[in-house]
């Protein structure tokens, strides 16, 4: 991310909301092209953990499955 101000910051945070959120980047109004980055510093950092977050719950899912079906 490098030297982000904390305006650029807060930008990021606002980017990873919107991916948490299911918005899509167009909704964003950037008054820059800094801003724009920022924001899409943050989108990017939010689908990654989202994608980070379902494959750890398809693990577990997965685990399960097989605990259940060494039970029966």
């Amino acid at each position: 991310m490098g030297n982000l101000v904390s305006q650029d910051k807060s930008i990021v945070d606002i980017g990873r909301e919107f991916a948490f959120e299911g918005l899509g980047p167009e909704y964003f109004q950037a008054k820059n092209a800094q801003e724009l980055e920022a924001f899409n510093i943050g989108y990017q950092e939010g689908l990654r953990i989202i994608a980070e977050k379902q494959a750890e719950s398809t693990k577990t899912e997965d685990v399960e499955i097989e605990i259940v079906g060494m039970k029966k």
